[in-house]
């Protein structure tokens, strides 16, 4: 039988709460948690914070874009970091283009364009600047929760978005479509995160 080995703030880890998990390409696991962000690479954690040009310290998502650049999901809004520099380039919420409040989560579709999902709406970022995207509704969070994975990209490019009581929508070229138990009525479907397997 396996044994579970525990990784916590008394072996480098900056806080026990953790939100997001994600190994990059290079082998290396990253860590996002509520006391910055931790990198690890099999034998000891490296933690990044806001002294080390983070934008805060309270970190929910973590994605590996194609060119290398890693986001963070952050309380006050996106930091991106770039391996080759180590230096952080940060996104404050409610600014240029980019949806007010925390950043829940982080994804791209096959054109390049990555969506940052906010507590307040969504927006793209097409390599240049960031756009917001109208009529996406408020994610509301059930009893002080926390959301995190609210968004997922299946075989076919196409951006799903879930993420508090607004229930699980698709975009479709310029249109979202609604799913969900109460699709088409004037209840509200709860989902909590959005995952794609391999099999679409």
């Amino acid at each position: 039988k396996g044994q579970w080995r525990r990784y916590g703030t008394e072996r480098g880890l900056p806080s026990n709460d953790t939100r997001d998990l994600q190994f990059t390409a290079d082998g290396m696991l990253w860590i996002a948690t509520l006391n910055g962000i931790a990198r690890f690479d099999g034998r000891e954690f490296v933690s990044f914070t806001k002294r080390d040009g983070l934008m805060d310290n309270r970190a929910f998502c973590i994605y590996e874009a194609l060119d290398g650049m890693l986001w963070f999901g952050m309380e006050t809004g996106a930091s991106r970091f770039d391996p080759k520099t180590g230096r952080f380039q940060n996104f404050p919420s409610g600014q240029d283009g980019l949806a007010a409040d925390r950043v829940l989560d982080i994804e791209a579709t096959p054109d390049g364009t990555i969506w940052l999902r906010t507590l307040l709406g969504l927006s793209r970022y097409d390599g240049r600047s960031f756009q917001p995207v109208p009529g996406v509704p408020h994610v509301a969070l059930v009893n002080n929760g926390i959301n995190s994975k609210t968004l997922a990209v299946d075989r076919t490019g196409q951006l799903w978005m879930g993420g508090g009581v607004q229930g699980l929508q698709r975009l479709s070229g310029t249109n979202w479509v609604r799913f969900g138990v109460n699709a088409g009525s004037s209840g509200r479907g709860y989902t909590e995160a959005l995952h794609v397997s391999k099999d679409g």
